[in-house]
């Protein structure tokens, strides 16, 4: 009986010494492993964040570049012709003036559209005006989301009653203010079939 003791003892010793554990070298190796993993992991979550925020960001501008291009184009090609002026409002480099179809609610009374910089928000805006009886007075006004650092029209002929296509530039605002300003071009043409003399309306 002890000789078998004495027989199996070392090998079993040998298998629970090889069993007890990891070494303290081995320990600080896995450790070193798993911060490099965490590393890994947190900076590739930052870049993804990153790229989200980028895409996010890019995708809002071309919706509201989209916006303005809806907006302007629509505007013009509702409109009947281009009129030298409304109000204290003019046709010009800086702001659009078009007499717009009448309303069947407003019997003879006109409608017009301004737009351009109306106010000092740097953003471009559409002030809609109604005359009625000889009174001019604003009947909605509204803006557009794209923050912009200019505006310019411009024209296919150099008296207001003959214009037929506009062309709007814009020059966007960068969200990074060390870059310059991002430009969009934009045209539409009249549908009017009114073109007619233009000339300023006064109040």
């Amino acid at each position: 009986m002890n000789a078998r003791i004495r027989a199996i003892g070392p090998g079993m010793r040998r298998r629970i010494s090889s069993d007890a554990g990891m070494s303290l070298l081995e320990l600080l190796g896995y450790v070193a492993i798993l911060a490099v993993l965490v590393n890994l992991t947190l900076t590739l979550f930052i870049g993804a964040s990153r790229l989200s925020v980028l895409g996010t960001t890019a995708l809002d501008r071309l919706r509201m570049v989209e916006d303005v291009r809806e907006g302007f184009t629509e505007t013009v090609r509702e409109a009947r012709r281009v009129v030298s002026g409304v109000g204290a409002y003019e046709t010009g480099p800086g702001q659009l003036v078009l007499e717009l179809p009448p309303d069947a609610s407003d019997g003879d009374g006109r409608r017009y559209a301004v737009l351009g910089h109306i106010t000092s928000a740097l953003c471009l805006g559409r002030l809609e005006v109604a005359e009625r009886g000889g009174v001019y007075e604003a009947s909605s006004y509204s803006t557009y989301a794209l923050p912009i650092a200019g505006v310019r029209f411009e024209y296919d002929s150099e008296h207001p009653g003959r214009v037929r296509l506009v062309t709007l530039q814009l020059d966007a605002q960068n969200a990074a203010k060390t870059k310059a300003p991002a430009t969009y071009r934009f045209q539409a043409s009249l549908r009017g079939s009114n073109p007619g003399a233009a000339t300023r309306e006064a109040p």
